[in-house]
């Protein structure tokens, strides 16, 4: 498995199997632990107390889960989420205020080190269109429709570096490793990798600017 050297946790969330933005905010902080001892990074031992405890509100869940972040991060610790399903927030008893505190903890990134991806079948401005009065999390994220590409259309995209890049049939297969398919971040890691002809490289460049 290829791993970069960048010191960060990722998780996955499938928010349609939350019953409640309590759970919600325990899991981003347990799943981002796991990983990171998955990866072997110090976890602060305060982090391994707070996790400990049961959230008794989702306001405490969510001051938990702030809280393990700020730690990590100031271990050096980045944090990605992936919310798969997120469509299904808008089942929460408290969704308006749920999407709130994401907004926060994704929008003072500098002190959690959070990054999020929220993948649905509605856009974010069509899910708060259906909650009033909220700072929405869709004036902080970048909207894009995904579809990825196949094997043969990536490898396409790819020979436009033919001019000063002899792709390897190796480097291809990092290319879909890294990026799934998906063409903007394919994209991206191919004019982050043309000047030092890696993959790895560009992958790594990527990822710095999604986390700074």
């Amino acid at each position: 498995r290829i791993r970069l050297t960048t010191k960060m946790a990722v998780a996955w969330i499938d928010t349609s199997t939350l019953p409640s933005s309590t759970e919600l905010f325990a899991e981003i902080a347990s799943e981002i632990v796991a990983d990171a001892e998955r990866n072997h990074h110090t976890i602060p031992l305060e982090v391994a107390r707070t996790i400990s405890n049961q959230p008794t509100s989702s306001y405490d869940a969510y001051r938990q889960c702030r809280l393990c972040l700020r730690l990590l991060n100031r271990e050096g610790i980045r944090h990605v989420v992936v919310f798969d399903e997120f469509d299904a927030i808008r089942g929460f008893s408290d969704a308006a205020v749920t999407i709130q505190r994401l907004r926060d903890l994704i929008y003072r990134r500098f002190e959690t080190g959070l990054a999020a991806v929220f993948v649905s079948r509605r856009t974010l401005r069509n899910i708060e269109q259906q909650l009033a009065d909220i700072s929405t999390l869709d004036n902080v994220c970048e909207q894009f429709s995904v579809r990825p590409f196949d094997e043969d259309t990536l490898w396409l995209l790819a020979e436009r570096c033919r001019d000063e890049w002899k792709i390897s049939d190796q480097d291809k297969q990092e290319l879909l490793w890294y990026s799934g398919g998906h063409p903007y971040i394919a994209e991206m890691i191919l004019c982050h990798a043309l000047p030092t002809r890696s993959m790895s490289t560009g992958c790594e460049a990527v990822m710095a600017s999604i986390l700074e």
